[in-house]
């Protein structure tokens, strides 16, 4: 723990795409496909859930991607 904060676990997630995504902040990603209703408290306990922290449109060029910031 470091000034009252305690390290989580952080990292990226690329998404190649040329299509617009309705994406942001404070946004949460399931790994899998899933088909239960959004109950955040039951999907944490079923899968691995991510919550967004930063979006990055990358969608000019020829390797067109979202990169995604994210927490768990």
């Amino acid at each position: 723990m470091i000034n009252g904060f305690e390290k989580g676990s952080t990292g990226s997630i690329t998404i190649p795409t040329t299509e617009r995504l309705n994406i942001s902040t404070n946004d949460y990603i399931v790994e899998g496909i899933v088909d239960d209703e959004f109950d955040l408290s039951t999907l944490q306990e079923k899968y691995q859930i991510f919550k967004v922290v930063s979006v990055d449109d990358n969608r000019k060029g020829k390797l067109q991607h979202y990169k995604i910031g994210v927490t768990e």
